[in-house]
């Protein structure tokens, strides 16, 4: 029901897809093959932004376009009079947000009582490292862990990154630590590109 106010958690290790499962659902959506039955609207924050940190509105909250920065206003405005009914707002990064900061007073006020920020009816997807989330736990009603990387999926990465997945699994095979970390997606790429620019992956040693 897109007028229940749904308070999603996505935690995940650094380099496990976080970002860009947000940047995903964001462009999916406005491919309209994402959502669109749930959402008329769809908002990415990037709480890493230094200039959301003092934020204590949804309009400073609201990505601001230098061309028309009175857009943001009439957004702002136009969600809060519907109360943030089939909304969906995302803040991505909730680990590089400063919890002395207002923008995170506010978020807590938007998962305890939405209806005192005026988005009673609004969805909230946070996406944030294990560590810096735990307090969070008890305020949503959903929670997902992502894990990165299962084997089938990490060779089939590498399919799609290099030409011999061959070598590359081989030499993966003997440098143990290089392969426990490539579960996240991260460092597969960060592999991906070394033995493409060198053929041969440093030594884990």
């Amino acid at each position: 029901d897109p007028s229940q106010h749904k308070k999603i958690l996505i935690e995940g290790a650094p380099g496990s897809g976080k970002t860009t499962i947000t940047w995903h659902i964001c462009k999916q959506w406005g491919l309209g093959e994402m959502f669109n039955d749930l959402f008329d609207v769809v908002v990415l924050v990037q709480l890493r932004d230094p200039d959301v940190h003092s934020a204590q509105s949804l309009v400073e909250l609201l990505p601001c376009s230098p061309s028309d920065p009175g857009m943001v206003s009439l957004a702002a405005d136009a969600l809060l009079k519907a109360e943030g009914e089939k909304s969906l707002v995302i803040y991505d990064g909730l680990d590089e947000l400063p919890r002395q900061s207002k923008c995170y007073e506010w978020l807590l006020k938007l998962l305890d009582d939405p209806s005192s920020v005026g988005l009673a009816k609004s969805s909230v997807i946070i996406t944030s490292r294990p560590s810096a989330s735990v307090d969070l736990h008890t305020k949503v009603s959903s929670r997902i862990e992502i894990q990165g990387f299962a084997e089938s999926k990490r060779i089939e990465y590498f399919k799609e990154c290099c030409d011999d997945v061959d070598a590359l699994m081989h030499q993966l095979s003997s440098r143990p630590y290089l392969l426990s970390i490539c579960y996240l997606p991260l460092n597969c790429a960060i592999v991906a590109h070394l033995f493409r620019a060198l053929d041969n992956l440093p030594s884990s040693e």
